[in-house]
């Protein structure tokens, strides 16, 4: 469970490309959980689709159980949308070669000042995008990680997983992801909204710290520190702490 008082330090692996849409056109995409390749995105784990199989089973005229529950499931994927970060200030190798790359880049912030800037962009335009995003549920919550396939029912019960797509599998742990998520319950919003939408932030606001990957060249560094120095982020670049040897 997060502690929202002690305001954790969050990142966010991304290439050039990436940073130049947060930085020059000051937006964070939300992407529809449908989307991902994960193929455990907003699944419950198995024993509870064997518990609904077993309803159609004992009542054969009964097929709303199991067929409700996995389009249920289909449901919940299309309806949400959600932004990701890694929890905490602490540097990954792996997700620097996933989504940074070679010349790779981690904005580093905290949860509030997101949350914040989150909150306050979308209560504030009167664009359509955000008229539609005001009737969704926006929540915060750090991602738990599960076996879906071998997690027991007792399990189940005393992890209280009412809420499928704030649960990860156990391969994806080494991402320590917490996730803003958009939740827009109605058919018709989502439907609207489609695969994606893009919400509007200061990148100013947000930005306390840019760190340039570990394998990146000079240039690189040099180039990033130019770009942002344009957009009023001054003194924010620093190279990653993966780079140096203890005794540098």
């Amino acid at each position: 469970m997060i502690n929202l008082e002690k305001d954790p330090k969050i990142l966010r692996y991304m290439d050039l490309t990436k940073l130049m849409d947060f930085v020059v056109f000051n937006r964070i995409y939300f992407c529809q959980v449908d989307q991902y390749d994960d193929i455990f995105e907003g699944l419950f784990p198995k024993p509870i689709y064997d518990l609904a199989k077993n309803i159609t089973i004992t009542k054969p005229n009964d097929t709303k159980s199991n067929n409700g529950i996995i389009e249920g499931t289909k449901q919940r994927r299309k309806q949400h949308y959600v932004s990701c970060w890694t929890l905490g200030g602490a540097e990954n190798m792996a997700l620097w070669k996933l989504y940074g790359g070679k010349n790779g880049i981690a904005i580093q912030t905290t949860l509030s000042i997101l949350k914040d800037e989150l909150e306050n962009s979308v209560k504030k335009n009167n664009d359509s995008t955000n008229a539609m995003i005001r009737q969704a549920n926006f929540k915060v919550s750090e991602i738990k990680y599960l076996d879906h396939k071998n997690l027991d029912m007792e399990s189940i019960k005393s992890e209280h997983i009412n809420d499928p797509v704030m649960y990860k599998n156990s391969a994806y742990s080494y991402e320590n992801e917490v996730r803003f998520a958009y939740d827009t319950i109605f058919p018709a919003l989502h439907q609207r909204l489609g695969k994606g939408f893009y919400i509007s932030i200061n990148a100013e606001n947000i930005i306390k710290k840019c760190l340039i990957s570990p394998s990146a060249d000079e240039c690189f560094y040099e180039l990033i520190e130019a770009l942002l120095s344009k957009y009023n982020l001054n003194n924010c670049v620093s190279w990653s702490d993966l780079r140096f040897p203890p005794f540098q």
